[in-house]
């Protein structure tokens, strides 16, 4: 049996601090933190956890004035509930990196939306790429779609 209650302190998520390593042990109540029976978890500290999620939903469009894009993003703090129209943010603010790339992979325009949706020319572009922007790990895997 495990009692858990209020006096169980509550620790900060492994990953929560780039840079900062940490142990920790776990051990019964009458047991030894080094002793034999003492579960022992690592964090590296690379901060894995304040990483943004890559957007979902990207979607292209080709119109009069060149390239609309929008798409949705996601979080890793309280998006569980169903209840709200969209997920809470979880970053200090809402900020994406956008590339538009050519058929070599280079890029032909970067710009950082606030929002999720940009347009605009894209000349020689064959795709878009976006990724969320956080303050504290800088930008997430990147969501790629192609332009029609």
């Amino acid at each position: 049996m495990v009692l858990i209650d209020d006096n169980l302190p509550a620790l900060p998520p492994l990953g929560a601090g780039p840079g900062v390593a940490r142990e920790l042990r776990i051990a019964a109540p009458d047991g030894r933190l080094d002793g034999p029976k003492a579960l022992r978890l690592d964090d590296p500290g690379r901060g894995a956890g304040l990483r943004p999620l890559s957007p979902v939903h990207l979607h292209a469009r080709r119109g009069d004035g060149g390239i609309a894009l929008d798409w949705v993003r996601r979080t890793r703090i309280g998006g569980d509930g169903w209840d709200a129209p969209d997920v809470p943010l979880g970053e200090e603010r809402e900020l994406y990196a956008l590339r538009l790339v050519d058929g070599a992979g280079r890029a032909v325009l970067e710009a950082l939306p606030t929002e999720a949706r940009w347009s605009g020319a894209a000349p020689g572009a064959v795709a878009a790429e976006v990724a969320q922007i956080s303050a504290l790990w800088g930008a997430g895997p990147a969501a790629r779609v192609a332009l029609p």
